[in-house]
């Protein structure tokens, strides 16, 4: 069956900084991180398109239909990054009910936007399914899926299901809003004291426990979906989350969760099990005191440079290679945090 996606305008916000780079590659500079990024040789031929003002119709022309999911997923990254406008229109109001005020972000599987609900006066978040990435119905699966999740789930460090809906022939789900920021937001190159350390900890590990109590693991473990107001710590995307099979154990399949926040085994042996989320609240502890943000899997020294000693015998032990190393489940891994912290 063939793929279904959507296409909308593409615009350039800025000049793209491309160059020739030796063997036929190419280089982008990134504005974000200040650095270049070697990509291969045929992005050469997206940017010539667009920078001549092409859309995806004929920049799939020119690298072919067999490079589309990576065209796409390249115009993503140039649109998260600052340089291309992939424009979207902008609903006003959905379902009778949530007027939106303004786009929050773009994913994978949908777009997330800030609303009032008519009926409680408060603000949430709804989420439509695109399918600029991926194909939309899978867009709209993972959708289904979230919105599963976060039905069976209740506590106060989750978000919560507020409603779900078809418009304009696309899935939305709405949820509640998260105050704060994110840890990425809050922590990166600013390292947390121990107390503030200790209290997100216990947030997270008590979302963690609930997952675990539902039968849940929520194997994406980046500190981008967890928002802080500096009195509680809620995860707000479920998406990824799934119950477990026999033996406590998730089979995945194909790759899941970031880079530099997944542990070994999901990565290696495409499995996961109760350890695999204590090993994601180790890596979080270990992020929110240094303040670094690794983008791909660092070794495991690199992590723990610069905790105290007691600090990083913890985080060695939580986030063990090996997952019959770390503690079997996470009321045993906060037990070991507590007693670090305080």
């Amino acid at each position: 069956m063939p793929s279904v996606h959507e296409s909308f305008p593409l615009v350039l916000r800025r000049p793209l900084r491309w160059r020739d780079a030796p063997g036929g590659l190419v280089e982008l500079h990134d504005p974000k991180r200040d650095s270049w990024a070697r990509l291969v040789p045929w992005t050469r031929d997206v940017f010539r398109g667009l920078e001549g003002g092409e859309g995806v119709p004929a920049l799939l022309d020119r690298v072919g239909a067999q490079r589309e999911a990576s065209l796409r997923r390249l115009l993503h990254s140039l649109a998260s990054v600052g340089y291309l406008d992939i424009q979207v229109p902008a609903p006003v109001l959905l379902a009778e009910r949530f007027e939106v005020v303004e786009e929050l972000g773009r994913g994978g599987v949908g777009i997330a936007y800030r609303a009032l609900d008519r009926e409680s006066l408060g603000h949430v978040v709804v989420k439509r399914a695109w399918g600029f990435i991926h194909d939309i119905r899978l867009a709209e699966a993972a959708l289904a899926q979230e919105e599963a999740n976060l039905r069976a789930l209740d506590h106060p460090c989750v978000v919560r299901f507020v409603s779900s809906f078809r418009e304009q022939d696309r899935a939305h789900l709405a949820r509640s809003l998260a105050p704060g920021r994110s840890l990425t937001a809050a922590y990166d190159a600013a390292p947390a004291d121990a107390p503030t350390t200790l209290r997100v900890a216990r947030d997270v590990g008590a979302a963690l426990a609930h997952f675990h109590a539902r039968s849940m693991l929520l194997l994406d473990h980046k500190p981008g979906n967890l928002y802080d107001d500096g009195e509680r710590v809620r995860l707000v995307d479920v998406g990824n989350a799934e119950t477990v099979g026999p033996a406590g154990v998730v089979k995945l399949r194909g790759s899941r969760g970031t880079r530099g926040f997944t542990p070994p085994e999901m990565e290696n042996e495409r499995r996961a099990d109760a350890r695999s989320d204590v090993w994601g609240l180790g890596r979080m502890v270990a992020f929110v005191r240094t303040g670094r943000m690794f983008r791909s899997s660092p070794a495991l020294a690199d992590v723990v440079e610069g905790l105290t000693l007691a600090e990083r015998s913890l985080v060695e032990r939580l986030c063990a290679e090996c997952p019959s190393e770390r503690p079997p489940d996470v009321t045993r891994a906060l037990a070991l945090i507590e007693a670090t912290f305080t």
